[in-house]
């Protein structure tokens, strides 16, 4: 009994156990920000020991926004001096950000598994260089078959950009790679 219980102690101290360990994945996903911001997502994932996830991402989004411009002393006619004109006029802004989140564990059940999600990205907006920090909780199902389905939500601070907080809700698959050991 002495001798079982001996190598089992020793077989335990021996081996290395994890929650989760070397799965890595394709990660696609879109949604919508404040103000009728779309984003779209591409990045490559890979879980740490205890669900732990680390994320490389490129992030595209854009929207239209309307902007007004004002033309003073406009004569339309001899009667109209010193008028002021508002001119509706689209403009498309987009943005592309390449950053790197952390993804710790809050908790988990079978196939369920929520993490607190926090970033950052630098990239540019077409006009100026732009920075973000993002943090956010990401609900995550897999499936037998190592897919995964994920709804994310994040709240975002852009650095430099005309409207800074953006707060979103995102849906995307998790495509598996490949299973390190």
């Amino acid at each position: 009994m002495k001798t079982v219980l001996l190598l089992s102690t020793a077989f335990l101290l021996c081996v290395s156990v994890y929650g989760q360990n070397g799965y890595q994945y394709l990660d696609l996903s879109a949604g919508v920000s404040t103000r009728n911001f779309e984003v779209g997502e591409i990045s490559y994932e890979w879980q740490g020991r205890y669900y732990k996830g680390n994320e490389f991402f490129f992030q595209y989004g854009r929207t239209d926004r309307d902007y007004i411009l004002t033309v003073d002393s406009l004569a339309i006619d001899s009667m109209a001096t010193d008028t002021t004109l508002f001119l509706p006029r689209t403009r498309e802004i987009q943005n592309f950000l390449v950053g790197y989140a952390y993804k710790p564990l809050i908790t988990r059940s079978k196939n369920l598994a929520l993490n607190l999600r926090l970033a950052g990205a630098v990239g540019t907006n077409e006009d100026q260089f732009i920075a973000s920090l993002s943090a956010g909780f990401e609900l995550s199902y897999t499936f037998p078959n190592a897919f995964v389905l994920m709804v994310r939500q994040r709240n975002q601070v852009v650095f430099w950009a005309r409207e800074p907080w953006r707060v979103g809700a995102f849906v995307g698959l998790k495509i598996p790679l490949v299973k390190m050991n």
